[in-house]
């Protein structure tokens, strides 16, 4: 199946016609082509140059324009990707139906390039043809055409969640990924109403397609209520013909005021096939009570391949489980740190505004969660090791002035209650590092006697054993051995 290395392989012929002449839709090009008036336009073969570009000259003038016709036999039906620039006016063809008009704007794309424009075309069993309509220039009829061998078709590669609740701008984020990259949008409405409200992707006023992963903001929600969604993706191969999914997803936004409310935090669930029977025990069916919300403290695996860590081995799962309905909370630990991918983690899990990266607030009913990030154990270590990109003093450095800052915003201060979450703990933790980071950040803030703001639960994991702190004491309290605690945490 040649064809699909080259356009070099097509059997090619060009043809002369009047500008004002149209073809048929659902007719193939033939030998020849019976014009208006008659007369008969034949087809006369050429070839592509080596480096997949033709430029017929002297052939038509701004009366006519030139017809260059592919044909292609498969065995059996598939998809191709081509990508094409053309240098005037241009129509293009595909089995008979016209796919795309640029005979208005031209190529509308600059320099020339085979990414220009991309089709996808789904091929049958026998002849196949392509048509390229140019509008006569005597200057340029030049059309640059290449097999896009690096694309696939769009699908859905990992389905729609809700995460970063708030009840403060009553505002969650859905987060999904398509098999490329491609537009998308979210439409969402009421459950019981009608009537969908679109929000495309959207990154500095255009719908964003550089990128298969999307993070939609869905806000002014009404608090504590019922919604449905879905989310499509628009395939810019297919002229935007979007993916609409069968099955509507549904959420429920967080309360206002002292609703009460229940939520389930875990963390270090490193060990996958535990991780999957934990999951199913906590979330499934059989779930010992409903929380409003989940949250995860941190601690997979490694990111060496992101999608196999975070999205394969627990986002499908926590999907399936949760019947996909139960807001996630997500907080970085050191694991999600570790490995050639770890940026990925921020390209799904971008936290809203006030806050950056790894740490943000957000309220749900009368309490203020605050999202803490303290990165690693160690500081920069040179290659191979994995922790050859570490960077964190800037980092800490900006979380600790953001943090200052944050406090005094009415999201927190008007909270009755504030609870952080982190991966780190203030406490329990015999190394140096991370604690270290872990004062910086806090002790401005959350410290003393009288602290600037008064924090009333601390949730975190990182140190593999539990043990809670007594309030008003200066002391802890462990199912596990004291001496334990000495020895370093896997």
């Amino acid at each position: 199946m040649n064809f699909l290395k080259s356009t070099l392989t097509w059997y090619w012929k060009y043809y002369v016609v009047p500008a004002d002449f149209e073809l048929k839709d659902g007719e193939f090009v033939g030998d020849r082509i019976t014009l208006d008036d008659g007369s008969v336009a034949v087809g006369e073969q050429f070839k592509f140059q080596e480096d997949f570009q033709v430029n017929i000259l002297g052939k038509a003038d701004r009366q006519q324009k030139l017809l260059y016709v592919g044909n292609f036999y498969p065995e059996s039906s598939g998809e191709i990707f081509i990508g094409f620039a053309v240098a005037s006016g241009w129509n293009f063809r595909f089995n008979g139906k016209m796919r795309i008009c640029g005979w208005n704007i031209g190529n509308n794309e600059y320099p020339m390039q085979f990414n220009n424009h991309i089709a996808e075309l789904d091929y049958l069993p026998g002849r196949n043809q392509v048509v390229f309509e140019l509008r006569g220039d005597p200057n340029s009829m030049l059309l640059m055409l290449k097999i896009m061998d690096d694309m696939k078709p769009l699908s859905m590669k990992y389905g729609p969640f809700v995460s970063f609740p708030d009840s403060s701008e009553n505002a969650v984020s859905v987060i999904f990924a398509g098999t490329r990259n491609s537009p998308a949008a979210v439409e969402y409405r009421e459950k019981g109403c009608a009537e969908w409200t679109r929000i495309n992707d959207n990154l500095g006023g255009q719908m964003r397609h550089d990128r298969p992963m999307h993070h939609i903001r869905l806000e002014d929600l009404k608090p504590d209520c019922d919604y449905e969604y879905r989310a499509i993706l628009i395939d810019d191969c297919k002229e935007l013909e979007e993916i609409i999914p069968e099955r509507i997803e549904t959420f429920r936004t967080a309360p206002q005021g002292d609703k009460a409310y229940s939520f389930l935090l875990t963390a270090d669930l490193q060990n996958v096939p535990h991780r999957m029977e934990y999951l199913e025990r906590m979330l499934g069916k059989n779930k010992p009570f409903n929380p409003d919300f989940f949250a995860f403290a941190g601690d997979m695996l490694w990111t060496s391949n992101f999608n196999q860590s975070i999205m394969d081995e627990f986002i499908e799962p926590y999907r399936k489980y949760t019947d996909n309905k139960l807001p996630l909370v997500m907080v970085r630990g050191n694991h999600e740190i570790y490995g050639k991918e770890s940026n990925h983690y921020f390209d799904y899990f971008t936290p809203p505004c006030e806050g950056r990266e790894g740490y943000y607030m957000f309220r749900w009913g009368d309490t203020c969660f605050i999202v803490l990030d303290f990165c690693d154990d160690y500081g920069w270590i040179k290659p191979p090791s994995t922790r050859q990109f570490h960077d964190f003093e800037p980092y800490i450095a900006a979380e600790a002035k953001w943090l200052k800052k944050a406090v005094e915003l009415p999201i927190c201060k008007d909270a009755k209650y504030r609870i952080v979450l982190a991966h780190g703990v203030p406490v329990g933790d015999t190394q140096e590092y991370m604690p270290s980071h872990v004062r910086q950040v806090i002790d401005p803030v959350f410290s003393g006697a009288e602290p600037k703001v008064r924090i009333h639960l601390w949730l975190g994991g990182h140190i593999h054993r539990p043990f809670r702190s007594i309030p008003l004491t200066n002391s802890c309290y462990s199912m596990v051995d004291v001496a334990d605690f000495a020895e370093p945490h896997p």
